[in-house]
C-alpha cells in the first residue's frame, strides 16, 4: 500500500503542550483582564492532551473564554486553531491560522498548519505559495522545509522533496522523522528496498514509532 500524504504532516510536532494528569479546572472566572494569558494558557496547556481525549468540548471552552479575555494573544490564537483542527473543524482552524498570521506573519508553526489544510483541501498551489513565502521570512525553520516537501511529495516532485527534507535536517528536524519521509518518498518511486532502510533507520532512533512499523509491515506483508 503506498503511502499518502498526511503522514508527511501529521509528524509534524507543532504543538507540543507537556503532558500532565488533569489538575483541577480552571475557574472562568479568574482570569482579570490585568493577568497575564501566557500564564493562563499555560495551564490550560498541561492539560491538552487528558482533555483533548476525555473531554475536548471542555478544553475548547476553556480556550475560547481564554482568547475572548485577551482577542489579540497569538498563542492563544494558535492553540485555538489547533484544537479545531484536531477535532475536525477545518474551516474554524483556517480562520484561526488566517488570524495568526495577519497579527504575526513569522509565525511558523501557523503557516505549517494553513498549509496544510490548503493541501488538504486540494489547493496546492495556495500551499506552496504560502510556505514560500513564509521561508522568505523564517528561513531557518524546519517544519516550514518539512512543509513544503509534503506539498512537492503530493505533486509528485519527488526531487524537490528530498531537497526540502535535507533542508530541514540540516536546519534542526529530527532525524528519525526525516528518515521516515525519505522511506515514504522512495516507497512511492517503487523502490521498497531503499525505504525499508530508511524505516529501519527511523525505527532505530525512535523504537517506538508506529507509523514506521506499520510501512514495514505492510511492505513484508505484500511481499
Amino acid at each position: 500500500m503506498k503511502p499518502y500524504l498526511p503522514l508527511l504532516f501529521s509528524l509534524l510536532c507543532v504543538l507540543s503542550p507537556a503532558t500532565t494528569s488533569c489538575s483541577a479546572l480552571y475557574d472562568f472566572e479568574e482570569i482579570h483582564p490585568t493577568g497575564n494569558p501566557q500564564t493562563y494558557l499555560d495551564e490550560i496547556l498541561e492539560d491538552w492532551e487528558e482533555l483533548l481525549v476525555d473531554n475536548p468540548e471542555l478544553l475548547r471552552t476553556r480556550l475560547s473564554n481564554l482568547s475572548t479575555s485577551f482577542p489579540n494573544h497569538v498563542p492563544t490564537m494558535y492553540a485555538n486553531g489547533r484544537l479545531a483542527f484536531l477535532t475536525g473543524r477545518q474551516d474554524e482552524a483556517q480562520r484561526w491560522f488566517d488570524a495568526v498570521l495577519t497579527r504575526d506573519a513569522k509565525n511558523a508553526s501557523a503557516a505549517a498548519m494553513r498549509a496544510r489544510i490548503a493541501l488538504q483541501e486540494g489547493n496546492s498551489q495556495y500551499a506552496e505559495q504560502l510556505l514560500k513565502n513564509s521561508i522568505r521570512l523564517v528561513p531557518d525553520s524546519s517544519v516550514l522545509h518539512e512543509s513544503l516537501a509534503a506539498v512537492y511529495f503530493s505533486s509528485y516532485e519527488f526531487a524537490k522533496a528530498r531537497a526540502e527534507i535535507d533542508l530541514a535536517e540540516n536546519l534542526g528536524a529530527p532525524t528519525w522523522r526525516t528518515a521516515f519521509h525519505r522511506g515514504l518518498i522512495l516507497e512511492m518511486q517503487d523502490n521498497e528496498m531503499a525505504a525499508a532502510m530508511w524505516y529501519e533507520a527511523a525505527l532505530r532512533q525512535r523504537p517506538d514509532f508506529p507509523e514506521a512499523t506499520q510501512r514495514l509491515a505492510g511492505m513484508l506483508a505484500i511481499d
